[in-house]
């Protein structure tokens, strides 16, 4: 009729048998190990990169730039989020998967 909580098996913990083959979801903590913050932070400046060159405002330095009046500025902040976004989910690839030679 189903599983129970109870320890019917004989075994010291029913909990264990209960959950044994179960998948849960991984805890926060285990996202905030590296190598999966490399792949969280990527993503995020990835993120703000391309929201930025949307709407043609980034925060740098405390204050917003803007693309119609510093456009220098702005391309180089935008492109320095873009590497950083590239470079962290690179190395998150690198870090899991390793070189495949």
């Amino acid at each position: 009729m189903g599983q129970s909580l109870s320890n019917t098996t004989g075994c010291s913990s029913g909990v264990e048998t209960f959950t044994k083959g179960r998948k849960t979801e991984p805890d926060l903590y285990s996202l905030l190990k590296p190598p999966n913050i490399y792949l969280l932070m990527g993503c995020f400046l990835f993120s703000v990169a391309v929201f930025s060159t949307f709407t043609g405002k980034v925060s740098a330095r405390f204050c917003w730039v803007y693309r119609a009046k510093e456009p220098t500025t702005f391309w180089f902040v935008v492109a320095t989020y873009y590497l950083a976004g590239t470079g962290f989910i690179g190395y998150f690839l690198y870090r899991v998967y390793g070189l495949s030679n």
